[in-house]
């Protein structure tokens, strides 16, 4: 009888080993989804930190966009007003040699 416990505790050792190693992979999956979660988190704090400053400097380059498309714009209307001062000294000429000369009668 002897033999016969050594027998029983041989089928113990490779249950307790094939436990032992579902264990450990259990154990690494949770360790993983633990590291994943860790990133996440990380993650999100990053993005907390930094949204604020990106989105100040994204509207500071929007005004200053704006600002350049206003100076832009003044510009335009102020070639406009001179375009607008030439053609009326153009159309002015016209009028002028349309006319001619005025006739000088020798006599």
């Amino acid at each position: 009888m002897a033999g016969s416990g050594q027998e029983l505790q041989l089928p113990r050792v490779q249950v307790s080993a094939g436990a032992g190693a579902g264990l450990l992979t259990q154990s690494e999956l949770i360790n993983g989804r633990l590291q994943e979660e860790e990133v996440i988190a990380q993650g999100i704090g990053l993005r907390r930190c930094w949204e604020p400053e990106v989105c100040m400097r994204v509207e500071r380059e929007r005004g200053g966009h704006l600002a350049k498309l206003d100076e832009l714009a003044t510009g335009i209307k102020k070639l406009e007003a001179a375009a607008h001062a030439n053609l009326s000294h153009l159309d002015e000429n016209l009028r002028l040699h349309a006319i001619g000369p005025p006739s000088v009668h020798w006599a």
